[in-house]
């Protein structure tokens, strides 16, 4: 993947992601190298696994305060995944409620969290928002502005969640 990556990037396609930007990352001072295959899979490596170590840290925190949830979780794992055996990769589709554990979680304390997001108005619009007082307020927005979606915000919204 880094390969065909590389040869992508030396024809000019752009990409905006992390793993481009890894590969163009360059080490010290001028003229430097890029990072090696080597390099470039240990900084992945350890995205990934800083990723999954805090989401699985969060999520067995937030089971132990909830023990209802927790014995639910259990049981749901002991159907699919009989004491004694050892579990597969194809059982991960059979347990929707761990995903649904495991999103609610990244959902509710987000492993990389993004406070806010960037767009920009692709038209002059009117944004309708509400006072603390309840009364609705209409804030025009010209094409171009640059607006915020607020992450954390938008997660914990009750209205939503």
């Amino acid at each position: 993947m880094s390969q065909e990556r590389r040869q992508a990037l030396i024809k000019g396609e752009e990409y905006a992601d992390l793993f481009s930007s890894l590969i163009q990352c360059k080490e010290g001072e001028k003229g430097a190298e890029m990072l090696s295959d080597q390099e470039l899979i240990g900084n992945i490596f350890i995205l990934l696994l800083a990723g999954y170590e805090h989401t699985l840290a969060f999520a067995l925190g937030l089971l132990a305060l909830n023990q209802h949830e927790q014995s639910r979780v259990y049981e749901h794992i002991i159907l699919i995944v009989p004491k004694g055996t050892i579990s597969s990769y194809e059982q991960i589709h059979a347990l929707p409620v761990v995903l649904a554990i495991i999103y609610e979680t990244l959902r509710f304390i987000p492993a990389a969290p993004a406070r806010a997001i960037p767009k920009a108005s692709a038209e002059d619009l009117t944004l309708p928002t509400i006072r603390p007082n309840g009364s609705i307020e209409r804030i025009s927005v010209s094409k171009g502005t640059i607006l915020t979606i607020d992450v954390p915000a938008l997660h914990q919204n009750r209205k939503l969640y």
